[in-house]
């Protein structure tokens, strides 16, 4: 019974930390839908966003240019703007 606990310590951990991020949707002015992976973080001195695409490219794209960012579980079809 004593080695159970922390072997089930250890499994606990790590799935924790097996490496699963959010993915993103970001969508564009024109309507039109990037997905990273992970959160994109916002360069305030360039005015640009930086995101990972599912190959783990990095990619970056205008501020002006996004209308929304969010956890790709969610859908934009409904929103009006």
């Amino acid at each position: 019974m004593k080695r159970i606990i922390p072997i089930l310590l250890l499994g606990l951990l790590a799935f924790g930390f097996s490496g699963c991020r959010t993915q993103y949707d970001i969508v564009l002015q024109n309507g039109a839908r990037l997905q990273s992976v992970g959160k994109p973080k916002y360069d305030e001195e360039t005015g640009y966003y930086a995101y990972k695409d599912a190959l783990g490219n990095t990619k970056y794209i205008q501020r002006m240019r996004v209308k929304l960012i969010q956890p790709s579980s969610y859908s934009v079809e409904d929103e009006d703007d």
